[in-house]
C-alpha cells in the first residue's frame, strides 16, 4: 500500500467522529502536507503521485509572461503581459483535448495565449485577450479549475515549511578571499541529500565563479536533492550552473525549497536573473525571470512576472516516508493510541 493511500485510509478513520476538534486539526495538516509532496512527485510511490494533478508552473496569484512554458500550467489569478506559449514541448498524441493553460481569473486584454500541442484553456473569468489553439482538439472551456487552489496553496506552504525541517546531511563549500567555485557535495541517507545554505551565499555572492553539484560515483537510484534555501528577498546574479547540476539527468531530482518565503500575505521576492537548474518551491513569494534565465523544472510560486522560460523535465524526485508518517505518529496516531483504538490505522 502506498503513502497517499495509507494516508486517506487514516484520514478515513480519523472522521468517524471519534477524535476531538484538535484532533481533527492535526489530521487535516497532515493530509496537506502529505497532499503536497504527492503533487510535486515527491511520494515514494510514482503510481500515487500520478493520482493528483501534475503542472510545470504553478502560479497561486496572478502571472504577467511574455515566455514559453514547456508544459502545463494553471494560475489562480488572472493572466497579464503580452504573448506566452504554454505546451511548446508536449505531445499532441497524449495532450490533444486536455488542459494545458488554466486560468481561475481573467486573461487581460492586450495579452495573448498560445495554446500549443491541440490542449484547452480552462478559464473561469472572462476571455478579454486573444487565444490562438494550435493543433487539432483544442477548445476554450468556460469552468474554474478543477482543483481548490486556495487548499493547495496551503498545503505547498505546509510542504516547504516540513521540507525545510529536514536535517541537513550534505555540505557546501563556499569561496574564500578569492574567487573560485561553490561546490554542493552530497551525502545521500536513503536516497536524500538535503542541504540549508543561504540565499546570499550562494545567489548574491561575488566570489563565485561556477555553482557545481558532486553527486558522487555510487549514487542510489532514485535518489533526491533537497535544498533548503533561508532568505526573503533574493536576488540569483552571480555565478553559473556546472558539473551535475546542468545534467539532464539530475535536473528533475532537484528541489530548491525557499522556504524563507512561505508566509501567506507577505510579498517576499525571487527574482532569477541567470539560469536556474532544478524545480522551484516558492508558494507566496514574487517571482521575476529574466528574459535569458529559464528555471528547468517544475515552478510553484505565488505570482509571477516571467520573461524566461520554464522548462521540462518537471520533478520526479522522492522523500522518504517517513516525512509524512512522523507527524501522524507525533499527532493523530498518539491520540488514537490513548484512546484505544489505535488498531484502525494501517500497518506499513
Amino acid at each position: 500500500m502506498g503513502l497517499v493511500v495509507e494516508l486517506k485510509f487514516a484520514g478515513a478513520a480519523l472522521g468517524h467522529g471519534v477524535i476531538s476538534g484538535l484532533e481533527r486539526i492535526v489530521t487535516k495538516m497532515v493530509i496537506h502536507v502529505c497532499a503536497g509532496v504527492a503533487l510535486l512527485g515527491l511520494a515514494t510511490s510514482r503510481s500515487n503521485a500520478s493520482l493528483l494533478p501534475n503542472y510545470n508552473l504553478v502560479v497561486f496569484g496572478n502571472l504577467s509572461d511574455s515566455s514559453d512554458v514547456e508544459g502545463t500550467a494553471i494560475v489562480g489569478g488572472d493572466f497579464t503581459g503580452s504573448t506566452a506559449n504554454f505546451g511548446t514541448k508536449l505531445s499532441a498524441s497524449t495532450t490533444a483535448g486536455t488542459d494545458v493553460l488554466t486560468i481561475a481569473g481573467n486573461l487581460d486584454s492586450g495579452a495573448t495565449a498560445n495554446i500549443e500541442a491541440g490542449g484547452n484553456l480552462r478559464i473561469g473569468g472572462s476571455v478579454n485577450g486573444t487565444v490562438n489553439l494550435n493543433g487539432s482538439g483544442g477548445s476554450i472551456v468556460h469552468a474554474l479549475p478543477v482543483i481548490d487552489l486556495t487548499s493547495l496553496q496551503s498545503s505547498m506552504i505546509a510542504l516547504s515549511s516540513n521540507l525545510d525541517g529536514l536535517t541537513p546531511n550534505s555540505s557546501v563549500t563556499l569561496p574564500g578571499s578569492q574567487p573560485s567555485n561553490i561546490t554542493f557535495n552530497a551525502d545521500f541517507v536513503n536516497g536524500v541529500a538535503v542541504f540549508d545554505v543561504n540565499a546570499s551565499d550562494i545567489f548574491e555572492n561575488p566570489k563565485a565563479q561556477q555553482i557545481l553539484l558532486n553527486v558522487g560515483s555510487a549514487v542510489p537510484a532514485d535518489s533526491t536533492v533537497i535544498i533548503n534555501v533561508a532568505g526573503s528577498d533574493i536576488d540569483f546574479d552571480d555565478g553559473n550552473f556546472g558539473s551535475d547540476f546542468d545534467d539532464s539527468n539530475w535536473s528533475s531530482q532537484i528541489l530548491w525549497n525557499f522556504s524563507g518565503a512561505t508566509t501567506l500575505n507577505v510579498a517576499n521576492s525571487l527574482s532569477v536573473d541567470r539560469e536556474l537548474w532544478g524545480s522551484v518551491l516558492a508558494p507566496s513569494a514574487n517571482t521575476t525571470l529574466d528574459s535569458t534565465s529559464p528555471i528547468d523544472g517544475t515552478v510553484v510560486v505565488g505570482n509571477a512576472n516571467l520573461q524566461g522560460e520554464i522548462h521540462l523535465p518537471q520533478f520526479t524526485g522522492n522523500v522518504p516516508e517517513p516525512t509524512c508518517l512522523a507527524l501522524i505518529g507525533v499527532g493523530s496516531i498518539l491520540m488514537l493510541r490513548r484512546r484505544g483504538i489505535g488498531s484502525v490505522l494501517p500497518r506499513i
